[in-house]
């Protein structure tokens, strides 16, 4: 690590700290949560992670710990208990050793990220630390400052992250076409009644834990990177950054040899929706083009629909006249394919 590097990890370790202790002044002064609800407990229930969880979602002991906090005390002590905690989280993280041997470019990727969570506890207003709150799109941003800021996703460069993920690859696909499963059967029919039957007797949970045991045991989980688009960072949503970011996932696959490869699931991989917006057709251009498996996942349901829908005229228009199901589609571009793309890239042009 170059010496620029290292001091500015340091300025950005004392300038956290200062703010830390400004917050908990601050918070001291109006609240008696932090002795109640001691801090580093509940960091410790941020960083919680099982990797065959999606690492964008909150933590349950997180979320149950935060519901008690927003029971005991008003919406806006709750925000700054967040605020606080995405500061110590950050603090935690800029000393751990998986971040410092993280490859340059995404060590400095990381550290700008921090920076901006920084800025940010003096600029957003205070109901975006709302981790309880209804509004998808504003906990989506803050599920991923959560998510960075304590080491279970990666920035890896222009709108997108990584996590590190335990998948089944049998999962990871369906030999079905999506023209032979309807959505309603997702919705509907005996299927649908059995599922709703298991969630309300609270036996769900048992039977996901169960079954991630019998596949744990049986040795079916593999080491994925899963990459995920952070909406805040939409500017830099484009051909050219998402070149970039593929070279820094490769950097990954090199210090990481247990990595399968990377893995993808969307409704905008869809052929469906590429057909109808070819400006995203980048978006699995490079993995499909270079040795990825490409294929269908699963049908899309419920409020997932209406968050795709509302973003485009084009896909709400197809579906009202029932021309577009909606399908997430998925590509595994395993490191091989993936470090030869990343090899070619880089070799100097003759």
């Amino acid at each position: 690590m170059n010496n620029t590097r290292m001091l500015k990890i340091s300025n950005l370790r004392e300038t956290l700290i200062r703010q830390a202790a400004t917050l908990t002044q601050q918070l001291e002064s109006v609240s008696d949560v932090l002795a109640l609800f001691p801090l580093q407990h509940y960091v410790q229930l941020c960083e919680y992670h099982d990797s065959t969880n999606y690492a964008c979602d909150l933590p349950k002991p997180q979320v149950n710990y935060l519901h008690r906090v927003d029971a005991a005390y008003d919406s806006d002590t709750a925000c700054a208990y967040n605020q606080l905690a995405l500061l110590q989280l950050s603090l935690n993280l800029v000393d751990k050793t998986c971040f410092l041997d993280l490859p340059t470019e995404l060590q400095q990727l990381t550290l700008q990220w921090l920076e901006r969570v920084l800025e940010d506890v003096g600029k957003q207003e205070t109901g975006y630390y709302d981790a309880l709150s209804p509004d998808a799109r504003q906990l989506d941003n803050l599920k991923r400052d959560f998510a960075v800021c304590a080491g279970r996703a990666l920035p890896v460069g222009g709108a997108w992250i990584v996590e590190r993920r335990h998948l089944v690859y049998e999962k990871l696909f369906t030999d079905r076409r999506p023209s032979a499963i309807s959505v309603q059967t997702a919705t509907s029919g005996p299927y649908a009644r059995v599922k709703s039957l298991v969630q309300k007797c609270g036996a769900r949970d048992f039977l996901i834990a169960m079954r991630k045991r019998w596949y744990a045991l049986n040795g079916r989980y593999k080491n994925y990177l899963v990459i995920h688009t952070a909406d805040r960072y939409r500017r830099l949503f484009s051909e050219r950054q998402l070149r970039g970011a593929y070279l820094n996932i490769a950097l990954l696959l090199q210090s990481e040899e247990d990595l399968v490869g990377l893995y993808r699931s969307s409704w905008f991989l869809d052929p469906q929706v590429v057909a109808m917006e070819p400006k995203l057709a980048f978006l699995s251009a490079t993995p499909v083009s270079n040795g990825a498996r490409y294929g269908p996942c699963k049908p899309i349901t419920g409020k997932d629909v209406d968050a795709l829908l509302s973003r485009s005229r084009v896909r709400a228009a197809a579906y009202e006249r029932g021309d577009y199901q909606p399908w997430a589609w998925a590509y595994l571009w395993r490191r091989a394919e993936l470090l030869a793309w990343a090899e070619r890239e880089t070799q100097p042009h003759t």
